[in-house]
This record gives structure tokens, C-alpha cells and sequence, in this order.
């Protein structure tokens, strides 16, 4: 029960930002803004989303950091490391967790809801097990069939809308439901909104992670030898029951559906999460750290998990490195590539944020397949793409507007 009530509280900070309505692109000034006005540490995530949604990943892991040092529950909680993590040595995590996934009829994949890397991974992880016989997607964002704007044409439009789900304002999340479409995934949604009248905050979360498990379940009865990928937030992947038969979408679906999922977890605080704020798995890490994506092996097979009852396996991240302002591991997806912005044709004053749109799909309420925020002449960004024709919408703080085309080849 104490693990529950913990939980509980980290989900309040976690999980808010469900419900909240498509604002305006914010320009990095005005995030500081906001930021500076309220710094209570429950609100960083926030505005982390808003540095992630303009393609400031650094600012993104700044706020990460600020948050890990300032919470309370989380700053005196950096590790203790694990007394046999030195005898796991890191591996390719792709190859990996491919061969294990393909084992399984149901993989779980999380993210932090501000983390574009994961999203870009998870992308890498959908596009290796579709060969797997993987049909199915399940993603939190995606509003549900009761929500208003539910998005009953995702699936024959084949790309989605800023209105299909919330963190969908993040091009690498549109991306990689685009990619999904692309390859014939069916991408469905699987969020539950506790009804109102339960009012008990330990009731409405034990509601909407069952509701969460029963609308999958739902599906498994229709479809039961389908192969599914669930990808969602930070915790819900947990396979642990606990006293009360209280649980996690992840373990009331092992619970009810018989079947054990794969889960794989690519955020975490407490071990090799954070890029820059230190704890014992980082630090020994470090002294001779991975280039690739990795997982943690032993020589008998094992994968390093500090928590083996809630999650499989554990994905460890290279510190980022920048290639023209932007994050290397956005090169990781297969045929994208740096593209530079034709800063002489565009004539609007700094700071100006650039839109690059995939043409054969517009402008109107879709999702960018990149965005960058320019701040002055010096500031030198390029776009990362695919090959393809692409409307560039350049807007600045002004509300000025200027539409250019081009080809990526």
C-alpha cells in the first residue's frame, strides 16, 4: 500500500496534462517566463513539454535535472547501486530487446511525456517488430472513442492531427505514429477517464489504470492471437500486483489476460535516466560509457532490471550529442537527414519559430514533422528530415507569418 500511495503522489505531477487543450507553440522566452512566475516543482513537466515541442532538447533536459533535484521524494532517492549491476555489461538495445519481444504476444514500451528520445526510440523499436508479426499499436495520448475529438479517421488518413491526442504537439510523437501508419499498424487508443463521481484520488487512479487494462482486454477477446504494442507514460507498464489487488494498467492486464508482456522502460529517475544529474549507475557508467543505445546483460542471459517484478528490462541513453543544434539521436531513424533552412529567403525578424509540414498533408491542425526555434542570426539550427516535399511555416513572436517550399532528396 505505501508503494501504491507513492506512486500515487509521483502520478499527480505525471499524468495532469491529459486533459489540457491544444495551446499555441511557445516561444523559449515565454516557457522562461512562465517558469519564473511559478517554480514549483510539480509544474516542470510543463514546461518541459513546451521546450520538447519547439525541438529545445536542452532546455527540456534542464528542466529534467531541476526536477529530479527539487522534488521532493525524488532528490534523496538517486540509488543505492545495485550490489551485481557490475557484472552486467551493456549490449546493442534494439537487438536485444527485438529478439526477446518477438517471444511475446504483448510488448510495453513507456516514456516520459516529455522525452522526444523516447519516442524516436520507441519509433526505431515498432518499425523492427512489425517483421515480428506486430499489428496492433495502443497509445495513451490518443483520445478515446467517448472524448469528443476522437479521431475516427487516423487510422484511413494515415497521419495525425494536434487534435488526436495532446503530446502530439511534439513532431517525434507525430512522427512516430505516422511511421505506424505507414507500416500498416491499426494505432488505437486505450485511455480510461475515471467518472467523475469518484472523487477518492487512490479510487479514480486504481479506475483508470483497470479502465485502461479492460478497453485492451477488450480488444484481446475480439482479436486474441493479435500481436499488440503498448506504448505509454512512465509507469502504467509496471507488472507488480500489490495489497487490495491494486495495480497498474500493465499488471491488471497480465492479471486478467493470462498472458506476460514484454516491458521495457526507458524512463527512470532513480538509475541511468537523467543525462546530467549524477547517481551511481551513471557515474560507473561513465568510466567507459557506451556509444550505442544499450541494455544490460550478464553472462547467463539476464537483462539488468532493478525492479524485475514491475518491468523486463531496462534502456540506458548515450549522453546527446549535437550536430547542427539538434539532438544526434534524431538521425538514428533510417533515411532522415540534416536539411538546412534557407535563412536567406526568409525575411522575418528573430526570434521566429519553423514549421517543416509534409505537403500531401497540409498545414490546418496537423502535426509538423520537425519544429526549431530560430533566436537570432547567429543561431544556425537545421531541420531533420526524410526525403520528401515539405511546406516550411515560419512564424515569429510578432505573429508574422511567411510560407516557403522544399525538397529533401
Amino acid at each position: 500500500m505505501k508503494y501504491c500511495i507513492a506512486l500515487l503522489a509521483l502520478f499527480f505531477w505525471i499524468n495532469v496534462g491529459y486533459s489540457q487543450s491544444n495551446s499555441e507553440y511557445l516561444f523559449s522566452s515565454e516557457i522562461e517566463a512562465l517558469y519564473k512566475k511559478d517554480t514549483t516543482a510539480k509544474n516542470y513537466q510543463h514546461y518541459a513539454i513546451n521546450f520538447t515541442n519547439i525541438g529545445d532538447y536542452k532546455n527540456t533536459l534542464r528542466l529534467e535535472e531541476e526536477f529530479i533535484l527539487n522534488y521532493k521524494g525524488l532528490n534523496h532517492k538517486q540509488g543505492v547501486l545495485h550490489p551485481n549491476f557490475k557484472n552486467y555489461k551493456p549490449v546493442s538495445a534494439i537487438k536485444e530487446i527485438i529478439k526477446e519481444a518477438g517471444k511475446h504476444q504483448i510488448v510495453i514500451i513507456n516514456e516520459a511525456h516529455y522525452s522526444a528520445q523516447n519516442r524516436v526510440f520507441s519509433q526505431l523499436v515498432l518499425e523492427k517488430l512489425k517483421a515480428k508479426g506486430f499489428k496492433t499499436l495502443f497509445v495513451e495520448t490518443i483520445k478515446p472513442p467517448n472524448n469528443k475529438k476522437f479521431d475516427a479517421l487516423l487510422n484511413t488518413r494515415k497521419y495525425p492531427l494536434l487534435t488526436t491526442g495532446y503530446y502530439l504537439r511534439d513532431p517525434q510523437y507525430g512522427n512516430m505514429i505516422r511511421k505506424a501508419l505507414q507500416l500498416n499498424y491499426k494505432v488505437l487508443p486505450y485511455e480510461s477517464i475515471p467518472n467523475d463521481s469518484i472523487k477518492d484520488p487512490m479510487k479514480r487512479w486504481s479506475a483508470r489504470e483497470k479502465g485502461q487494462a479492460k478497453n485492451i482486454l477488450n480488444y484481446l477477446e475480439k482479436h486474441p492471437k493479435s500481436k499488440i504494442v503498448i506504448h505509454c507514460g512512465y509507469g502504467h507498464l509496471a507488472e507488480k500486483m500489490h495489497e487490495g489487488n491494486l495495480g497498474m494498467m500493465g499488471a491488471v492486464l497480465k492479471q486478467q489476460s493470462g498472458l506476460n508482456p514484454f516491458t521495457i522502460k526507458q524512463t527512470t529517475w532513480l538509475e541511468t535516466f537523467s543525462e546530467k544529474t549524477k547517481n551511481p549507475y551513471r557515474k560507473l557508467i561513465d568510466k567507459n560509457p557506451p556509444t550505442d543505445i544499450s541494455v544490460f546483460k550478464n553472462t547467463v542471459g539476464d537483462y539488468f532490471s532493478p525492479d524485475k517484478e514491475n518491468y523486463d528490462i531496462q534502456v540506458y541513453f548515450p549522453k546527446t550529442k549535437y550536430i547542427n543544434g539538434r539532438p544526434d539521436w534524431l538521425l538514428m531513424i533510417k533515411n532522415r537527414k540534416i536539411v538546412n533552412i534557407p535563412y536567406s529567403k526568409i525575411q522575418l525578424d528573430f526570434p521566429y519559430l519553423v514549421f517543416a509540414y509534409h505537403a500531401n498533408e497540409g498545414f490546418e491542425n496537423t502535426v509538423a514533422a520537425d519544429i526549431v526555434e530560430i533566436k537570432n542570426k547567429d543561431d544556425k539550427k537545421s531541420l531533420v528530415l526524410e526525403n520528401g516535399n515539405y511546406q516550411l511555416i515560419i512564424k515569429n513572436q510578432q505573429g508574422k507569418v511567411q510560407i516557403l517550399s522544399i525538397n529533401v532528396e
